[in-house]
């Protein structure tokens, strides 16, 4: 089966920018952040860490496909007590059923340590065989990460790098700066995608958004920076 992907043109000199947000979007929000700058991405959160399907979340990724925005996928919010190929697996059938004839590159949040094992080893397991399990099913078009450096260290261990070989798409530090001056390689990572760099902040269409600068991480492969891939 061919697919088109998304022919995505870096900048690398502009300023690009996107957002993250839980909330529920309308067509109508989402085409006000284009007008306002924040058109290079849109990730909504589309699986919640109880164990179910964020509703909010994937309802947004298909306006935002019906708009014709293809910089746009979900991400995972994992429960790491549950069975991870079966999480997998549900993100990736209820994708193709709810947006049928689109495949998206769903995303592995490593954040909120609290939910998360205090086993190291565990979580390692854990994430190896969610992030497999992503990249086997046919349903979805990969995986990549979404985590800071220090959540990483601390919910995987400084020395885990088994996940470097999909990209870290967004690095988080709330520091209010759009540059990577201060990133630190770590999980194998040399640079991210995006960085998170102001969270809940409400200064644009009033609507509570993460607010994201694109800073390239050298991908060259067209494949490995599409996010949304359209059956044909």
């Amino acid at each position: 089966m061919r697919y088109l992907a998304f022919a995505f043109l870096f900048a690398v000199a502009l300023c690009l920018e996107g957002f993250g947000t839980t909330e529920a979007f309308t067509g109508e929000d989402m085409q006000c952040m284009q007008q306002n700058g924040l058109d290079n991405l849109f990730i909504w959160r589309g699986y919640l860490n109880i164990g179910k399907i964020d509703d909010t979340g994937v309802a947004n990724l298909k306006t935002a496909i019906e708009l014709g925005i293809q910089r746009t996928t979900v991400y995972m919010n994992p429960n790491v007590k549950g069975d991870a190929a079966a999480q997998a697996a549900e993100v990736c059938n209820h994708l193709n059923t709810v947006i049928a004839g689109w495949r998206f590159r769903v995303l592995v949040s490593i954040q909120r340590r609290d939910k998360w094992s205090t086993d190291q080893a565990a979580n390692r397991e854990f994430v190896n065989a969610l992030a497999n399990a992503i990249r086997a099913d046919p349903k979805c078009y990969g995986t990549g990460f979404y985590t800071s450096k220090e959540d990483y260290e601390a919910i995987l261990g400084a020395d885990f790098s088994d996940l470097s070989a999909d990209y870290l798409w967004i690095f988080l530090k709330h520091d209010k700066d759009p540059t990577l001056k201060d990133f630190k390689p770590f999980g194998g990572w040399v640079k991210p995608f995006y960085k998170e760099y102001i969270p809940d902040t409400k200064e644009v269409c009033t609507k509570t958004i993460d607010r994201m600068s694109f800073v390239y991480n050298g991908a060259s492969n067209a494949d490995d920076m599409v996010l949304a891939a359209a059956s044909q």
